[in-house]
């Protein structure tokens, strides 16, 4: 007579707020949760984690005008990661519906901000004037901003 025996070992999860968020995306790429992508990278913007903004945009982001006659132009490398940072800082929108102007700063740290733009099941998000699509290997990068290409916070300020 044979016994057999299973064994179910369940992993402890280890949790750090202290963890920088490029070592957190091998887990954001497993998720595959876009909101969860949002809050990381707010998150990494504000605290201008290099190494994990470098993660979360395509190779090549592609920067348009608000008009369709102002200036495109598409930037890569560390030149990307610089001008995003840029217009983080320093860009924002007018919110019809609260009458309000809201910094970029605030938007990307609020949790409601996905809640007018957001469409589930989606391999592309148009998030006010930041574009978002999922790439073959299934990570969500960002790949284009709508922004002033004319003037401040434009490519040749």
């Amino acid at each position: 007579m044979s016994l057999i025996f299973f064994v179910s070992c369940k992993p402890k999860t280890v949790e750090s707020n202290n963890e920088p968020l490029s070592s957190q995306l091998n887990s954001l790429e497993v998720k595959n949760d876009f909101k969860e992508f949002w809050n990381n990278l707010g998150k990494a913007l504000l605290v201008n984690d290099t190494i994990a903004l470098d993660n979360y945009l395509d190779s090549t982001v592609s920067f348009y005008g608000r008009d369709d006659d102002d200036p495109k132009f598409e930037l890569k490398s560390r030149d990307r990661i610089i001008q995003i940072r840029k217009i983080y800082l320093s860009g924002g929108f007018y919110d019809y519906q609260n009458d309000a102007t809201i910094d970029y700063r605030d938007f990307f740290l609020n949790r409601n901000a996905l809640d007018n733009d957001y469409v589930e099941g989606q391999d592309s998000q148009d998030i006010k004037d930041f574009v978002f699509k999922r790439n073959k290997r299934n990570e969500w990068k960002l790949i284009r901003v709508y922004t002033d290409t004319k003037t401040k916070g434009g490519k040749n300020e």
